[in-house]
Order: C-alpha cells, then sequence, then structure tokens
C-alpha cells in the first residue's frame, strides 16, 4: 500500500503533480496508466514543456552523442517550464480541497537533466561566478566500479572548462528554479494559514556529482549520489539541524505516525518523530544504499557516522574504505591498509547483517 493510498484509505484526498511515481521517462511522456491514478491518486498529472518555454539558446556538451546532456537558457516564464506547471497545479489544489484532509506530491524536474533553465535563472550565474571541482592530487586511483559506465567518463574527460563552468552553471540554475517553485508553494501556505495542521517534507530523490572524481552524473556510491536533502516541518516541531543518519525509507512511516494513521506491518524503515522532538538522538547505527553495474555486479554502500564501506560483489571486485573524521571528499580509499582491516571486517560484517534483515534486497 502506497502512503497516498494510506491516506485515501482514511478518508483523505490524495493528488500528485509533476515526477512522483517515476512513470517511465519525466515531463507528460508517460501517460495516465503509470500513474496510479485511482488507487494511490485521485488526480495525478505530469507536464510537458510549453512551446515557447522549448525555445532558446541550447548546447550538447557531448556532439549530440548523449542527448541527456545539454544546457539551455529558456524563453518565457515558470508557467512555460513543466515545474512551473506543477506549481500551479499544487497552489490550486492547496485551495480548491479547503480544509479537507489532503496529500499533496509536487515532483520537480530540475536540477534534472536535460539542463534546459528559463533564462533569468542562468543569469543569475554568468561565467566566473562558480568555482569548479579540482580533485586533490594524491586521491587514491578509483576501482573499476566506482563510476558508471556507458562511454560517459570518456565524455567527461573531453569537457573543457568551458563546459564544466556550462553544466555547473545551468545545475545551479535548475535547482534555483526550482527553490522558486517551493517557495511559491511556502508563500500559499503562509496566505492559507495552513502551517498549523500541515505536515511538509521536502526531499530530493538522490545526489549527484559535479566533477568530483571526474564524474559528471549520478550513478555512484559515493556519499554524494547517495546523500540528498531531507527537510520536515511540522506543527509543534522547533527549528533544528538532526545529525542523526536516516533513510527515504523512514518518510512513509514517518508522516503516517505524525498524521495518526495506522502504519501498515509491512512497511519498511522506522518513524522519525522522535529526532523531529529531539535532534540530538539518532534511530539508526547506519544506512545502506545499492547500485547495479551489471546483470553480475552490484555495489552495497554502508554509511556509519564515521565510515563509509563500500563493498562490490562483497569484495570480490573491490572494496572501498572512507574516514569521514579526516576525508570527507572520499579521495582516499583506506580499504587496503592494513591499520584498517579489523574495521573493514566490521563493517562488512553489519552490512551483511543488516542486508540480512532487510529481506528484500538483493
Amino acid at each position: 500500500m502506497t502512503l497516498p493510498q494510506l491516506f485515501r484509505q482514511s478518508g483523505g484526498h490524495a493528488v500528485s503533480y509533476g515526477k512522483i511515481l517515476h512513470a517511465g521517462l519525466v515531463e507528460g511522456e508517460i501517460e495516465n496508466p503509470m500513474l496510479d491514478i485511482g488507487k494511490s491518486w485521485e488526480d495525478a498529472r505530469m507536464f510537458r514543456t510549453t512551446k515557447k518555454g522549448s525555445e532558446g539558446r541550447t548546447r550538447n556538451l557531448t556532439g549530440n552523442l548523449f542527448k541527456w546532456c545539454v544546457v539551455g537558457d529558456m524563453e518565457g516564464d515558470d508557467a512555460d517550464q513543466a515545474d512551473g506547471q506543477t506549481t500551479v497545479q499544487a497552489v490550486d489544489a492547496m485551495q480548491r480541497f479547503g480544509d479537507r484532509p489532503l496529500f499533496i506530491a509536487a515532483g520537480f524536474h530540475r536540477p534534472h537533466d536535460p539542463f534546459l533553465v528559463n533564462k533569468k535563472y542562468t543569469a543569475m550565474f554568468p561565467p566566473g561566478s562558480l568555482k569548479l571541482n579540482r580533485d586533490p592530487a594524491d586521491a587514491t586511483p578509483l576501482l573499476r566500479h566506482s563510476l558508471g559506465g556507458g562511454g560517459n567518463l570518456d565524455q567527461f574527460n573531453k569537457f573543457t572548462d568551458e563546459d564544466r563552468m556550462d553544466f555547473l552553471s545551468h545545475y545551479y540554475a535548475g535547482a534555483t528554479q526550482t527553490d522558486a517553485q517551493v517557495g511559491r508553494l511556502l508563500d500559499t501556505m503562509d496566505r492559507l494559514q495552513l502551517w498549523e495542521k500541515t505536515v511538509v517534507i521536502f526531499v530530493g530523490d538522490h545526489g549527484y556529482h559535479l566533477g568530483e572524481h571526474g564524474w559528471w552524473t549520478k550513478f555512484t556510491l559515493f556519499e554524494l549520489c547517495c546523500r540528498a536533502p531531507f527537510i520536515v516541518a511540522a506543527p509543534g516541531v522547533k527549528p533544528g539541524v538532526c545529525r542523526s543518519l536516516v533513510e527515504f525509507l523512514d518518510i512513509y512511516p514517518t508522516v503516517a505516525d505524525l498524521c495518526g494513521l495506522k502504519i501498515p506491518d509491512e512497511v519498511k524503515g522506522i518513524s522519525l518523530t522522535p529526532l523531529l522532538s529531539d535532534p540530538s538522538k539518532s534511530v539508526h547505527d547506519c544506512a545502506i544504499t545499492y547500485n547495479v553495474r551489471n546483470a553480475n555486479v552490484t555495489g552495497y554502500s554502508l554509511r556509519t557516522d564515521r565510515w563509509h564501506l563500500i563493498e562490490w560483489n562483497e569484495g570480490r571486485e573491490g572494496t572501498e574504505l572512507y574516514d569521514y573524521d579526516n576525508d570527507a571528499g572520499e579521495y582516499h580509499n583506506l580499504a587496503t591498509d592494513p591499520a584498517h582491516a579489523a574495521t573493514v571486517k566490521e563493517l562488512s560484517e553489519l552490512l551483511h547483517r543488516e542486508r540480512k534483515k532487510a529481506g528484500s534486497l538483493p
């Protein structure tokens, strides 16, 4: 049972606008059947950029080899972009449903590729306004599976600094465009005085490399990909920062808990409500992410407060160990250092126990 389905069965309404359930391609190419309308949602829509919003300066950074790797300064205004239309629909739902129990999912695509962003946002990041990443000279050589395949690295190695800056500035512009859309939703909550009866969860679906380790996309198990934004606002919750490890599996039980809904027995994850009342607490000793390279290679990532262990095929295809007390950028792999053999063994055993506990992971 999905989270919006739980809301509907409990007497509430649930609507989805934009990229929520990953219905294949994004921005409207996949129609209603994959959006789970009638079961998870009463209404679910994805949107296409308008004709005007599709016009503007564009440049493919790989000579058109990869269609996704394109930047653009697009015409029109926010409503000419799919994300702007998501905002319009979400605001309308907030106004239309009034005091009835309501679950709204607003899924914004940017800063995801292709990096086609309204030109008023790209203008905020002129050439020279951002600093390009430079990996340290003493970085440990990467393992075979540390980065993704598909010829991506070959193309990234051909990037000039102009390409890198174009990529970086349009990524930031996309994030800024989404920030503006979120701001419009929060302004609507102010206007309708919804804060005292509304739970707000803001998350990103994954992290991203912006030149670190020579990589310009996702598909890794580095912290840059495994970690993502996670912000909770709810009635009675004071502002604060929590350093506890959490997982996206925790969203479902947390929202259900805050809204007084019975959490189905099969739901994984832990309610984070104890952290919302006391950010110094912790609910997880570790967090797990996994990534599949091909049919024969799977990598697992185990993150603790200090350590990050990555095993490819349970270590047979390589192991990585990073120390967050001294190497937050994950540039120095300690897995083969005899001084850290006991740490690798301890974390590996913990990873295997957690995988077994999860049950559904391969």
